[in-house]
């Protein structure tokens, strides 16, 4: 997958994947049942996108396409660029060179309904799942 992203030459760091935070939801239940079917010996999921352990590859994003209908935007991120990720929009990243991630969350006024709902996803996590932030 690497090989098409970038042209002879060209610089970039990291490849990411947005879809909507209206499909989060739908892209949970597609992964578990990607998982589930593909028979993958891993722990019970807590939450098929806030556990982190699947990417969604190429033909993955064409079956979710075909399937589901979800279609999320690609883009390649250079040096220098910034990338804000709206409130709840299922997300990925691929590396494409050594990187280093700065983040900073924020919550804008139009957004703070969805911030709670994730708010309330992340307390349903188990006690010592990595998402999971209160004691």
């Amino acid at each position: 997958e690497r090989r098409w992203l970038l042209g002879e030459g060209e610089t970039g760091g990291a490849v990411w994947d947005i879809w909507s935070a209206k499909d989060a939801e739908a892209i949970a239940c597609f992964l578990a049942r990607v998982v589930k079917e593909e028979g993958v010996a891993c722990p019970q999921s807590a939450h098929a996108i806030h556990d982190q352990k699947s990417y969604i590859d190429a033909p993955l994003r064409e079956r979710l396409r075909v399937e589901e209908g979800i279609v999320g935007w690609r883009f390649v991120q250079r040096a220098g660029d910034a990338v804000f990720i709206p409130c709840g929009c299922p997300h990925q990243v691929l590396n494409l060179r050594s990187c280093v991630k700065v983040a900073m969350d924020f919550v804008s006024p139009e957004h703070v309904t969805r911030c709670l709902e994730l708010s309330e996803q992340y307390r349903m996590l188990p006690q010592g799942h990595r998402g999971r932030r209160d004691p």
